[in-house]
Order: C-alpha cells, then structure tokens, then sequence
C-alpha cells in the first residue's frame, strides 16, 4: 500500500522486473547483503542491484493501473 507517495516509492515494481527477467535492469553479478537481527544474527542473502534510475518513469504506467483497477 502506497498512501502519500507516487509510483517512484513502489519496490513491487522492481520485484516485477526480477521475476520477468527485463534485460538491463540488474546487474549480471551478486552483491552479499544482510539482515541483522535483534539478537545481531547476521543471514546473508546474495542480490542483484537494479541498475539506473528506471522507479523515475514508473507513474507512466498509473493509467494503466487505473484504468485495469489495480490502483
């Protein structure tokens, strides 16, 4: 849920360009991330990094959303 932000904020989007595989958006190679948690736990989980600014042309799909009431 989006409340008081535009489509630039949504990271399912980005979620959808990993599960399509959109050419160009990640980088080829793994970056190690990790969560710490509370009992400062640390699980690594290998990423892929987006690559360029793509979240600043997301709102040119919010018709889109609209008119198919995904939004």
């Amino acid at each position: 849920m989006l409340i008081g932000v535009d489509l630039r904020r949504c990271t399912y989007i980005h979620g959808v360009e990993e599960w399509l595989d959109i050419p160009g958006r990640l980088t080829d190679e793994h970056e190690m991330l990790y969560t710490i948690l509370p009992d400062k736990t640390e699980i690594s989980i290998p990423q892929r990094r987006h690559i360029g600014h793509t979240s600043e042309k997301y709102e040119r799909v919010e018709d889109i959303f609209l008119k198919n009431q995904v939004m």
